[in-house]
Order: structure tokens, then C-alpha cells, then sequence
């Protein structure tokens, strides 16, 4: 996870499981790969995950630009 990025702003740590994504079941890092390709920078997805022994917890993220190599 990027610092400061995204994921880290709205909130999710290192270990935290996601399972859902913008309405979507997720099941593998590829499905969620995926979902991400599937919008652009900037737009609101809904994202649920897992920490811990913790229930679902659900957040909003808006998403960044891609990382260039």
C-alpha cells in the first residue's frame, strides 16, 4: 500500500482483506485488479474488507492516478 495513497486515506491498513469492490464479490488480487482497471483516476467506488477479527467494514476510495514505471 502506497502512503498517503488512496487505500491509505480512506482508511485500510496492510492485512486488511478486501471483498468487495464497487458492488462486486472479491475473490482473487486478479478480480480486484481488474475492478480497479475498470474505472478511471478520480472516480468514488465503494469498498468493503475485512480486518482482523473484525466484520465487514465498508469505506469510500477515490481512486489515484496509476503509478508510471
Amino acid at each position: 500500500m502506497v502512503s498517503s495513497g488512496p487505500a491509505d486515506k480512506a482508511g485500510l491498513e496492510s492485512g486488511d482483506v478486501i471483498t468487495e469492490f464497487d458492488g462486486a464479490v472479491v475473490i482473487t488480487s486478479e478480480e480486484l485488479v481488474a475492478g480497479i482497471r475498470d474505472h478511471e483516476p478520480g472516480d468514488t467506488v465503494t469498498v468493503v474488507y475485512v480486518r482482523g477479527e473484525e466484520s465487514l467494514v465498508s469505506t469510500e476510495i477515490t481512486l489515484g492516478q496509476r503509478p508510471t514505471s
